[in-house]
């Protein structure tokens, strides 16, 4: 399975990433970390929606930053996270 991302460097064009040659433009959300008990249960969400590597997770201010092709639904983070 080929996963390659890319990001494109002008400002005016959207980040994508290239899954098995299908180009997702890349979504951010931010989740608050008063919901996310367990980190690692975060990174396995994004692990099964997304597949290892095809995400970026940051963490500041007390909020995760998520850039992903798609955005993760709250009862998703709830069930998973919570």
């Amino acid at each position: 399975m080929a996963e390659v991302r890319d990001v494109l460097p002008t400002g005016a064009k959207p980040a994508v990433v290239r899954l098995e040659g299908v180009k997702q433009p890349i979504q951010t959300q931010l989740i608050d970390s008063r919901y996310v008990r367990d980190p690692m249960n975060l990174v396995l969400l994004l692990n099964d929606e997304y597949g290892n590597g095809n995400y970026e997770v940051e963490m500041r201010h007390n909020f995760f930053t998520i850039r992903a092709p798609g955005k993760l639904r709250w009862n998703q983070v709830y069930e998973r996270c919570g």
